[in-house]
C-alpha cells in the first residue's frame, strides 16, 4: 500500500464493492458501507480522507441526501465526497457538483483515471 489514506465506499451492490475494493486496496485503506445507516455509523466511528458514494442506495436516504447530511456534521463536513453514478450524462454531473459533491465518477469508470483522480485529490503519489 502506498498511503495511509482511508477511503469509504458507500454502495449497496456487493459486486461493485468487491470490484472497487480490488482496485483501491492496493493504494488506500479501503472500507465500505452498504446502507445509509451503516455509512452514518462508520463516519461517526472513523476518520476518512475521502468518501465515494453511489447515488442510488435503495435505502431511506439516497446518496445525495446522505451527502447533504454529512455536510451538516462538523467532523464530516470537510471530507471530500465523490458521487459514483450511472447518471452522469447531460447536465447531471454539473448538478451533482452544484449540489455539494466534490466530483463524480461515471459508471463504468476508467480504473486508471479513478485512481489518479483520487491520488491527485488526496495529494499522494
Amino acid at each position: 500500500m502506498n498511503t495511509d489514506k482511508k477511503v469509504l465506499y458507500i454502495e449497496n451492490d456487493p459486486a461493485s464493492v468487491i470490484l472497487l475494493k480490488r482496485i483501491l486496496s492496493k493504494d488506500f485503506l479501503f472500507d465500505s458501507a452498504n446502507t445509509d445507516t451503516e455509512a452514518i455509523r462508520k463516519v461517526e466511528e472513523n476518520q476518512y480522507d475521502l468518501i465515494l458514494m453511489d447515488i442510488n442506495l435503495n435505502c431511506d436516504m439516497n446518496g445525495e441526501d446522505l451527502m447533504r447530511l454529512f455536510r451538516r456534521i462538523p467532523n464530516t463536513s470537510k471530507i471530500p465526497i465523490f458521487a459514483v453514478t450511472t447518471r452522469a450524462f447531460g447536465n447531471e454531473g454539473e448538478r451533482l457538483l452544484d449540489d455539494g459533491f466534490n466530483g463524480y465518477f461515471a459508471k463504468p469508470y476508467d480504473t486508471e483515471n479513478l485512481i489518479k483522480s483520487i491520488k491527485f485529490y488526496l495529494k499522494v503519489d
